[in-house]
């Protein structure tokens, strides 16, 4: 019996069926981790001001099995990177901070907010967030500091 899950039939002549080699096992590129180092130094910024905050790992590659559990718990596409519950100093009446965490534009010039992300924006500003798209650790830390998060504040 020939098994034919590990090697393949193919004919070195036209009705002479032969072995052929194993097939070479195919290997899946790994995803680029564009924003991870971006999202770390943020991270760290917003950490050492002692900011409530949260960051939102919506992304990233999954089976199947765990992307329908995950949506059937509740995780929406699209939803900002980072959630910033304390409401931005500069700007009286805004009651927080979401803001979208792209690759600096050095490192992706194509980077652009999806759809979905483009809507949670709008969204969030229509129920008066400040809602921000940011292109790297230095756009996001200059937008942010201009709301007035970059002081240090009291933790309790």
């Amino acid at each position: 019996m020939i098994r034919t899950t590990r090697y393949r039939r193919t004919p070195a002549r036209p009705g002479d069926a032969t072995l052929a080699a194993p097939r070479k096992k195919r290997t899946r590129k790994k995803p680029r981790q564009l924003e991870a180092p971006e999202q770390r130094a943020l991270a760290r910024w917003l950490n050492e001001r002692g900011i409530c905050w949260v960051h939102v790992p919506n992304g990233g590659a999954r089976n199947l099995f765990v992307a329908a559990e995950l949506k059937r718990q509740g995780v929406k596409r699209g939803y900002p990177d980072v959630t910033i519950y304390d409401a931005p100093p500069n700007l009286p009446g805004k009651v927080g901070t979401v803001l979208e965490l792209k690759p600096p534009r050095s490192v992706d010039p194509y980077a652009e907010p999806t759809d979905e992300q483009i809507q949670w924006l709008a969204l969030l500003r229509e129920r008066n967030w400040l809602a921000l798209v940011a292109y790297g650790v230095a756009d996001a830390t200059r937008q942010l500091s201009d709301a007035g998060y970059d002081r240090l504040w009291c933790v309790s």
